[in-house]
């Protein structure tokens, strides 16, 4: 694509294909600024432009002057629309062939900090700062206008990563390497409205863990490995925390095999590749708190050259919160008989004793059958 001389491209988003006079046609909008200097993200002129994309072909269709840089899109809460970030400001286009019409703006949100990422599913946006954490959006249905429902600025992180699970959670990552998993009460809405403002509004946030028999394909299984209870209306909670090692630039909910379950696939700056996965049952989660803790056991004493924590590693912006290391745990397969007959005896001892018999082929085949469910 030619973008013209002197526009720098900042981001982009394409837009599903349709039949238009017999061919497929799609959309291709691209925000970014004449003269851009990048160290500051200034211009001289900041566009949105919008491309054709036919079968063998695209062109240029029109251009869109804003006020400030755009610096994310994405798809919008509602079909045929798209969510720009402009600084701090949100604002919601619906996309033409011919223009880009201008449905509605936000900017009240409780912090003046840049909006780095944007992902929305149904009528929520899920907003991060660049210097703030989370911000979650209601785009009501008719007017299109937008109400804050949530936010959470108690923890100062650059937000490079958003993938909304459900109307309530999203998994997102930042520039310091921490994957999370967070949420909002579900009775929130009704207590904006009025209707949950009585004492027998529940408070007690949705189980993070899918009980039997749930839907294995959908992205809303996604929600963290430990329960608990939001503190209080309006707040954001994280389910789950993590430190992955390295800045995590993508993160989005993927099928890996035929009729496998949704896990969250994240990229990280160092190029590696992770899964956050839940566990389905009580007894798996169990089983492998009890492996990882025997495993970073055995890891810190043996194979520990610099005597740290591991446990100190993962938690190295702030505490690991509901999440498993697997990394740790698949390293039971390449320890020596001794020591894996040790961490199977630990395992059974925790389990219960001689009631719950766990041999190492037992250990294992529970391993690959966690591994086998993913991919």
């Amino acid at each position: 694509l030619n973008l013209g001389d002197q526009f720098g491209a900042f981001c982009l988003c394409a837009l599903p294909s349709r039949e238009d006079d017999g061919e497929e046609k799609g959309l291709l909008v691209i925000g970014g600024a004449i003269d851009a200097k990048v160290t500051t993200r200034t211009g001289s002129k900041y566009l949105l432009k919008v491309f054709v994309v036919k079968e063998n072909a695209s062109e240029f269709a029109y251009e869109v002057e804003t006020e400030y840089l755009p610096t994310f899109i994405c798809h919008g809460a509602t079909s045929g629309t798209i969510a720009v970030a402009l600084g701090s400001l949100l604002r919601l286009y619906e996309v033409k062939v011919k223009t880009l019409l201008r449905v509605s703006d936000f900017s009240g949100f409780s912090t003046a900090s840049p909006i780095s990422r944007i992902s929305c599913t149904g009528n929520r946006i899920f907003v991060g700062h660049a210097s703030n954490f989370l911000t979650v959006l209601k785009v009501n249905v008719g007017t299109n206008s937008m109400e804050m429902l949530a936010a959470d600025n108690s923890q100062p992180c650059f937000i490079t990563a958003l993938a909304a699970l459900s109307s309530s959670t999203v998994g997102g990552g930042d520039i310091f390497g921490n994957a999370f998993i967070a949420s909002i009460p579900e009775w929130i809405e009704d207590s904006m409205e009025g209707e949950g403002n009585s004492d027998d509004a529940p408070k007690a946030a949705m189980s993070t863990t899918t009980p039997l028999g749930g839907d294995e394909g959908g992205a809303k299984d996604l929600l963290g490995l430990v329960g608990g209870e939001s503190s209080g209306r309006g707040d954001v909670t994280v389910r789950s925390h993590y430190y992955l090692g390295g800045a995590v630039v993508k993160m989005v909910p993927v099928n890996l095999g035929f009729r496998s379950q949704t896990v969250l696939l994240a990229s990280s700056a160092h190029g590696a590749f992770s899964v956050l996965f839940p566990l389905r049952t009580s007894e798996d989660i169990t089983f492998m708190r009890q492996l990882e803790e025997s495993m970073r056991n055995i890891w810190e004493i043996k194979e520990n050259l610099c005597c740290r924590s591991h446990r100190s590693y993962r938690s190295c912006y702030e505490p690991t919160k509901g999440t498993i290391d697997g990394d740790m745990c698949l390293l039971y397969t390449k320890l020596d008989i001794q020591d894996k007959e040790g961490v199977a005896k630990s395992i059974n001892e925790s389990l219960g004793g001689s009631n719950n018999v766990m041999t190492v082929g037992e250990v294992e085949r529970r391993i690959y059958a966690l591994v086998g469910a993913v991919l």
